[in-house]
Order: C-alpha cells, then sequence, then structure tokens
C-alpha cells in the first residue's frame, strides 16, 4: 500500500481531484508484500508414499492431501488425480482396492481407488490420539496413535468404523509394522514392542519384547525378518523364534541418521538427511553403497515402483533413482538425479 505521507504530498500538489484519484490508486494498487508472501509459499511436502506392488501406481501422501501417479516413465511419472484434504497425509497403506491414510489429528480416512482417475472417499475414523503411522490385514486397521498408543478399528464397513480397543505404549509410536500374526511397534526410547494378533481384533497379545533396541525410529518386517533403525547407532536385524525376535546381525549406517527402510528383492534402502543407503543383504559384512541428493534434498519415505526407487523430499517433492546391481544410480543425461516439484 502508499504511505499516508505519499497520498499528502499528492493531495498538495494536485488538489481535492487529485487527492481522490491517489486515494483510489493506493486502494486498488496490489500490495507488494502480499505478492511476495504469495510468490514465497512452499510447495506442498511429500510426506509418505506407497505403490502397487508391481510398481504400476505411485501414491504420494502430501501436506495438503493425496496425489496418484502413474510413474511408467520415472523421468515424467504422469499425474492420475488429486484429492485434497484437510490434515497433511503421515502415512498410507494399500489393500486390496481401498487406500488406508494416517492423517494424524483427523485420524484414519478410507478412499477407494479401484479407479485411479477418481479416488473416492468411503469413510474416515477420528482416533482417540493423531495417527502418524498404520498397518491393515482384512479390514482391520492397527493405528500408531501418538501418546494414545495403539488403536484397533474395524473398518470393513467404512460408513460405520468400530473401534475394537485400544493399547497404551511405553512411548509414542514411531512405527508400526504387520506380517503374518506378528506386530511390531518402534517406540524411541522405549524399543519395541511385539504383540499376537492372530486372534480377536480387540485383544491382540503381547509377545516378549527383544531388548536392546532403545532409539528405535521405525520398524520393517519382511519374510520373518526384523529391521529396526536405531538412529546414528546401526540398523538391527532380528529374526523370530517362534517366541520373539533374537539378533541376527546389524548394518553399519557410517555415522548417518537413518530414518525410514524400503525392502526391493535383496537388497535393503535406508534414508538417511541426503540421500539412501543401499544394503546388499546376500553379501555378508558388505558395506553399504551411498547416493546422494543434489543440492538441500533430504530424503525421507521410500518406495520402490519397478526399477526405480522413489524418495520423498519433503518441499523438493520426489527424487526418483534407477535401481542396479551397483546401488541405486542417477536419471537422465545431464547427470543429475531426478527430481519432481509440485506445484501448489
Amino acid at each position: 500500500m502508499f504511505a499516508p505521507m505519499t497520498i499528502l504530498k499528492a493531495a498538495t500538489r494536485l488538489g481535492v481531484a487529485g487527492l481522490a484519484a491517489a486515494v483510489l490508486l493506493a486502494a486498488t494498487a496490489p500490495d507488494a508484500s502480499a505478492r511476495r508472501k504469495k510468490k514465497e509459499a512452499p510447495a506442498p511436502e511429500v510426506r509418505t508414499l506407497c505403490t502397487l506392488p508391481a510398481g504400476e501406481l505411485l501414491y504420494v501422501g502430501r501436506s495438503d492431501g493425496l496425489v496418484v501417479m502413474d510413474p511408467a516413465d520415472p523421468l515424467a511419472p504422469r499425474e492420475l488425480s488429486r484429492m485434497r484434504l484437510r490434515a497433511p497425509v503421515q502415512d498410507l497403506a494399500l489393500e486390496g482396492q481401498r487406500l488406508y491414510l494416517a492423517i494424524g489429528s483427523r485420524g484414519v480416512l478410507v478412499i477407494d481407488v479401484s479407479d485411479p482417475a477418481a479416488p473416492e472417499v468411503l469413510g474416515e475414523y477420528d482416533t482417540p490420539g493423531s495417527a502418524a503411522a498404520l498397518a491393515v490385514r482384512e479390514g482391520i486397521v492397527w493405528v500408531a496413535d501418538g501418546t494414545a498408543g495403539i488403536a484397533v478399528i474395524d473398518l470393513n464397513n467404512p460408513e460405520r468404523p468400530v473401534l475394537e480397543t485400544t493399547r497404551p505404549t511405553r512411548n509414542r509410536v514411531r512405527g508400526i509394522a504387520l506380517e503374518g500374526d506378528l506386530l511390531v511397534t518402534a517406540e524411541g526410547t522405549a524399543g519395541v514392542r511385539v504383540f499376537d494378533v492372530s486372534g480377536d481384533a480387540d485383544r491382540p497379545r503381547p509377545l516378549p519384547a527383544p531388548r536392546g533396541l532403545d532409539g528405535a525410529l521405525d520398524v520393517l518386517l519382511r519374510n520373518g525378518k526384523l529391521y529396526v533403525p536405531r538412529g546414528r547407532a546401526e540398523i538391527a536385524v532380528l529374526v523370530y523364534d517362534g517366541d520373539t525376535f533374537v539378533p541376527d546381525g546389524r548394518l553399519s549406517t557410517a555415522g548417518n541418521h537413518v530414518r525410514h527402510l524400503e525392502l526391493e528383492a535383496d537388497t535393503l534402502y535406508a534414508s538417511i538427511p541426503r540421500g539412501v543407503l543401499s544394503y546388499d543383504l546376500l553379501a555378508e559384512g558388505s558395506s553399504p553403497v551411498e547416493t546422494r541428493l543434489r543440492g538441500s534434498l533430504s530424503a525421507g519415505a521410500l518406495a520402490g515402483a519397478g526399477e526405480h526407487l522413489f524418495l520423498s523430499a519433503g518441499n523438493g517433492g520426489l527424487a526418483v533413482l534407477e535401481l542396479t546391481a551397483e546401488g541405486p544410480r542417477r536419471l537422465g543425461s545431464s547427470g543429475r538425479r531426478m527430481t519432481i516439484r509440485f506445484e501448489r
């Protein structure tokens, strides 16, 4: 807006008619500070990712909603649909034609994605706490619900969800994983907890918890093995012995702070602040291969799609790496790692 002194000077020089024109100009002129604020508004932040088993669709959870993409051309993935939501998407889990979203203080959302171009909300449930992560099996959803612990919800009928039970935890749940009848939670300084969920949904049975996993930031449970990143300390590897998980090795993080994990075939990928570490699980004792993202991009969640790995990069959008036997490689003839930025 024009300053009062500017208007006063215009009135002195131009008289009453000039004053009226100056006031009109001041009222209709664009506000430069508003223009700057609008221009500087950050792009939506990518929080989480998941793909179909064969990688033919990519679901992107953002700070402003959900985007469904076709990643057939990783250099230019095609946006199929976009859904605006009232809260940031913290985690995604896919079962059949239904996509389950953890959306923080708004709880859990169920979306029909049978038509990727027109996803449809089927129902939602506002959990007692703040939904940060989830796992699903046969319409039963286990939710990492912040300080409220674990919430178990029957969402087989999304229009009439049923809260089966809640379970307190020793610390805020940072990650959750489900395979078969085993449910595992990562609880930071409190380590991990293990539950048998073979019985009724409202009665998950606690199992003996493995020791020495304080600082657990996430959990990945695949093929009977449990992977637990502990910040810069290590990635602990454990195997289930019929009673609990017992140590089966450790992976060095080379001093990097590991955030999230993804397993593709026999390679484990771990996101770190400026890139990704890859581990060949068939080569015992091998060192991780580190791939750096360019600039100030920061890697978060990971999702594999065929021969490519997508990483959430916050306001930087998505980072895309090609998967090879030697480790992730950069894409494009320019020799730079490919990034995909989103607009509002």
